[in-house]
Protein backbone atom coordinates (compact mmCIF):
# COMPACT_ATOMS: atom_id res chain seq x y z
CA UNK A 1 0.00 0.00 0.00
CA UNK A 2 1.45 3.36 -1.00
CA UNK A 3 1.46 6.41 1.25
CA UNK A 4 -1.31 7.93 -0.93
CA UNK A 5 -3.45 4.82 -0.42
CA UNK A 6 -2.80 4.99 3.34
CA UNK A 7 -3.68 8.68 3.44
CA UNK A 8 -6.88 8.09 1.44
CA UNK A 9 -7.88 5.22 3.68
CA UNK A 10 -7.23 7.30 6.81
CA UNK A 11 -9.23 10.22 5.39
CA UNK A 12 -12.18 7.94 4.53
CA UNK A 13 -12.05 6.47 8.04
CA UNK A 14 -12.01 9.95 9.62
CA UNK A 15 -15.06 10.97 7.55
CA UNK A 16 -16.80 7.73 8.55
CA UNK A 17 -16.01 8.31 12.24
CA UNK A 18 -17.33 11.90 12.00
CA UNK A 19 -20.45 10.66 10.24
CA UNK A 20 -21.11 7.97 12.83
CA UNK A 21 -20.73 10.48 15.66
CA UNK A 22 -23.11 12.88 13.93
CA UNK A 23 -25.73 10.16 13.35
CA UNK A 24 -25.42 9.07 16.98
CA UNK A 25 -25.94 12.68 18.12
CA UNK A 26 -29.16 12.79 16.10
CA UNK A 27 -30.47 9.40 17.19
CA UNK A 28 -28.86 7.46 20.06
CA UNK A 29 -25.36 6.50 21.16
CA UNK A 30 -24.08 3.47 19.26
CA UNK A 31 -26.85 3.55 16.66
CA UNK A 32 -24.42 3.98 13.75
CA UNK A 33 -22.35 0.99 14.84
CA UNK A 34 -25.51 -1.13 15.21
CA UNK A 35 -26.61 -0.14 11.73
CA UNK A 36 -23.16 -0.90 10.29
CA UNK A 37 -23.03 -4.26 12.06
CA UNK A 38 -26.32 -5.20 10.40
CA UNK A 39 -24.79 -4.78 6.92
CA UNK A 40 -23.36 -7.70 4.98
CA UNK A 41 -19.81 -7.54 3.66
CA UNK A 42 -21.36 -6.84 0.27
CA UNK A 43 -23.62 -3.98 1.46
CA UNK A 44 -21.27 -2.36 3.98
CA UNK A 45 -19.35 -0.18 1.45
CA UNK A 46 -22.63 1.29 0.17
CA UNK A 47 -23.82 1.97 3.69
CA UNK A 48 -20.50 3.62 4.62
CA UNK A 49 -20.74 5.73 1.46
CA UNK A 50 -24.23 6.85 2.50
CA UNK A 51 -23.04 7.69 6.02
CA UNK A 52 -20.13 9.79 4.76
CA UNK A 53 -22.22 11.55 2.14
CA UNK A 54 -25.39 12.09 4.14
CA UNK A 55 -24.09 12.82 7.61
CA UNK A 56 -20.66 14.36 7.07
CA UNK A 57 -21.35 15.74 3.59
CA UNK A 58 -24.87 17.10 4.06
CA UNK A 59 -26.24 17.08 7.63
CA UNK A 60 -23.06 18.53 9.16
CA UNK A 61 -22.96 21.52 6.80
CA UNK A 62 -23.00 24.97 8.36
CA UNK A 63 -26.38 26.65 8.09
CA UNK A 64 -28.38 23.46 7.61
CA UNK A 65 -30.82 23.01 10.43
CA UNK A 66 -31.65 19.49 11.43
CA UNK A 67 -34.98 18.75 9.91
CA UNK A 68 -36.86 15.72 8.66
CA UNK A 69 -36.91 13.71 5.46
CA UNK A 70 -40.22 13.53 3.65
CA UNK A 71 -40.20 11.83 0.31
CA UNK A 72 -42.47 9.59 -1.66
CA UNK A 73 -42.48 5.95 -0.61
CA UNK A 74 -39.73 6.09 2.01
CA UNK A 75 -41.94 5.53 5.06
CA UNK A 76 -39.39 3.72 7.24
CA UNK A 77 -36.88 6.53 6.65
CA UNK A 78 -39.55 9.15 7.29
CA UNK A 79 -40.41 7.53 10.63
CA UNK A 80 -36.75 7.46 11.60
CA UNK A 81 -36.28 11.12 10.69
CA UNK A 82 -39.46 12.23 12.46
CA UNK A 83 -38.18 10.48 15.59
CA UNK A 84 -34.79 12.16 15.26
CA UNK A 85 -36.51 15.48 14.60
CA UNK A 86 -38.52 15.16 17.82
CA UNK A 87 -35.39 14.17 19.74
CA UNK A 88 -33.60 17.23 18.36
CA UNK A 89 -36.33 19.69 19.30
CA UNK A 90 -38.74 19.88 16.38
CA UNK A 91 -42.30 20.51 17.49
CA UNK A 92 -45.35 18.70 16.17
CA UNK A 93 -46.34 21.92 14.45
CA UNK A 94 -42.98 22.20 12.64
CA UNK A 95 -43.27 18.59 11.47
CA UNK A 96 -46.86 19.15 10.32
CA UNK A 97 -45.95 22.31 8.39
CA UNK A 98 -43.04 20.55 6.73
CA UNK A 99 -45.32 17.69 5.65
CA UNK A 100 -47.94 20.10 4.34
CA UNK A 101 -45.27 21.84 2.29
CA UNK A 102 -43.94 18.55 0.92
CA UNK A 103 -47.45 17.31 0.13
CA UNK A 104 -47.72 19.99 -2.53
CA UNK A 105 -44.67 18.59 -4.30
CA UNK A 106 -45.07 14.85 -3.69
CA UNK A 107 -48.83 14.64 -4.10
CA UNK A 108 -51.74 13.92 -1.78
CA UNK A 109 -51.39 10.11 -1.55
CA UNK A 110 -47.70 10.34 -0.59
CA UNK A 111 -48.49 13.22 1.76
CA UNK A 112 -51.25 11.30 3.51
CA UNK A 113 -48.92 8.32 3.94
CA UNK A 114 -46.29 10.66 5.39
CA UNK A 115 -48.81 12.15 7.83
CA UNK A 116 -49.90 8.68 8.96
CA UNK A 117 -46.29 7.61 9.52
CA UNK A 118 -45.34 10.81 11.34
CA UNK A 119 -48.46 10.60 13.50
CA UNK A 120 -47.53 7.06 14.52
CA UNK A 121 -44.08 8.21 15.65
CA UNK A 122 -45.47 11.27 17.44
CA UNK A 123 -48.05 9.19 19.31
CA UNK A 124 -45.39 6.65 20.33
CA UNK A 125 -43.20 9.50 21.60
CA UNK A 126 -46.09 10.87 23.67
CA UNK A 127 -46.81 7.43 25.14
CA UNK A 128 -43.18 6.89 26.12
CA UNK A 129 -43.06 10.13 28.18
Amino acid sequence: MSSNDSASSAARQKLLDNSKAFLDSMSSEGNADKMLAAQSDFARPGFEYMLRGAFDGIWAREGLERNILASSGKISQLKSHVGMGLKNGLSEEEIRECLLHVMGYCGFPAGLDAFAAANEVIQQAKESK
